[in-house]
């Protein structure tokens, strides 16, 4: 009896506790009038979960033909410092540049577009091929992948220790 109890006790908790995640994250996305699309930010768990699991991270630049991986723990951590807990801005002009994945002991972890030129810093996080979540970038994130990916092509300069593929 005591184990039915405490059985039920605990799915109320749960149950309690996804509605209020489900809360926090609508209010969350009515936060930010000027995104053209207003979307919660990455759950707590989630970013967690980045932290924790993550042993690879591959970026894809669209349009420059450009990729950059990292997979030693040295490099991994500063890039997910990069993400900002709080919510991104879609603004109109946003367009994705490119793409992040996280990649997990067990396959693709998380998945995100990345939009970082015209005064735009967040990452459009992707949940079953669908834009679910968004999180802004610290200034020193839209640094680095502007360095990366810059809005000029042109202006696109190698990092002195990176290795090209021949």
């Amino acid at each position: 009896m005591k184990q039915i109890v405490l059985l039920m006790l605990v799915g109320m908790v749960l149950l309690t506790s996804c509605q209020s995640d489900s809360k926090q994250n609508k209010d969350a996305a009515q936060k930010n009038p000027d995104s053209i699309i207003n979307l919660p930010p990455l759950p707590e768990a989630d970013r967690m979960q980045l932290y924790k699991k993550t042993i690879a991270i591959d970026v894809i630049a669209y349009n420059q033909g450009i990729s950059m991986s990292y997979n030693d723990p040295g490099s991994i951590q500063p890039v997910l410092a990069m993400i900002k807990p709080g919510q991104g801005v879609w603004k109109k002009q946003c367009k994705p540049v490119g793409r992040i994945s996280f990649m997990y002991d067990t396959g693709l972890g998380e998945e995100a577009e990345m939009l970082i030129h015209q005064g735009c810093k967040t990452f459009v996080w992707l949940k079953d091929g669908k834009k679910a979540y968004m999180n802004e970038l610290t200034d020193d994130g839209l640094s680095f992948f502007t360095r990366f990916m810059p809005e000029d092509p042109s202006k696109f300069k190698m990092p002195e220790n990176a290795q090209q593929n021949q």
